[in-house]
This record gives C-alpha cells, sequence and structure tokens, in this order.
C-alpha cells in the first residue's frame, strides 16, 4: 500500500477514482476502506472486512459473454454426457457395473479378507514395537545391571 500512499500524497489518486474503479469492477471494493484509512492517516485495518471481495473476479479472469453462453448452452452439456459415456470402462467403476466389473471387486474383496490376518499381525508389532519393546528392553538391562 506504499504506492497507493505515495500517490495520494501526490495528488495522483483520491477517493473519487477508487469508487469510479469499483463500479466499472477494476479494483476489490474493500480497497476503498483502504485508501480511506490512509486518507485519514489511519493505520490499516489488522483484519479487514473482506466480505464484499467475495464475489470479486478481476477482470482478466472473468468470462466474456460469449463464453459465459457457451459454458451454459445445451451442446457442450450433451457434449460433455457423451465424452463420460464414452469412457466407459475408464476410472472408477459404474454404478449398474457390468458382471466382469463386478467379479472383479468381489475379487479384490476376498483377497482384502485373506491378507486381514497378515495385517492384523503386522499391525500389532508395529504396536509392540513402538510400546511395549523399550520398556521390555529398559526392564532387561535393570535386570542385568542388578545381577
Amino acid at each position: 500500500m506504499e504506492w497507493v500512499q505515495r500517490a495520494l500524497e501526490r495528488g495522483l489518486l483520491d477517493i473519487e477514482m477508487v469508487n469510479e474503479d469499483i463500479r466499472a469492477g477494476l479494483v476489490r471494493p474493500s480497497l476503498r476502506q483502504d485508501v480511506e484509512s490512509l486518507t485519514r492517516e489511519q493505520a490499516l485495518p489488522v483484519l479487514p472486512d473482506t466480505t464484499p471481495d467475495a464475489v470479486f473476479v478481476p477482470p482478466e479472469l472473468r468470462l466474456t459473454d460469449e463464453q459465459f453462453l457457451l459454458l451454459h448452452s445445451r451442446a457442450l452439456q450433451e457434449r460433455t454426457i457423451r465424452f463420460g459415456k464414452q469412457r466407459k470402462g475408464t476410472g472408477k467403476a459404474e454404478k449398474g457395473g457390468t458382471g466382469k466389473g463386478r467379479l472383479k471387486s468381489i475379487r479384490r474383496s476376498l483377497r482384502f479378507v485373506r491378507r486381514l490376518p497378515q495385517l492384523g499381525l503386522r499391525a500389532a508389532y508395529l504396536v509392540y514395537s513402538v510400546t511395549a519393546r523399550p520398556a521390555v528392553t529398559r526392564l532387561r538391562a535393570r535386570s542385568r545391571a542388578k545381577s
């Protein structure tokens, strides 16, 4: 905000110019509060109210009218649906699914169920190694020291 302060001091910028730019949608609305606090020589607010900025979109990121109409056009919607239908079999399984897809998911579930005992042993060993092993090691060291 230093450059804004310098522009205000030199008379190159005033609050009315900021208001015009806000109305034109060129700058964020909360800039008015910042400039007003600078003209009154007050410190900028620590937690400024950015609620008006929530819906602000900079001009370079805005959609043109043609782009907006295209985005909501029936042709694009139909093309998107057609593209989704062409991609069957890729990515996540469909809700209905085919017999082959269902069989694959059943096999995957069975493999997981078969591995549960191994996973349980691994989890138990991990818990032991983190909690009980250091305690057992210390107790053994103490008993050896006493002997």
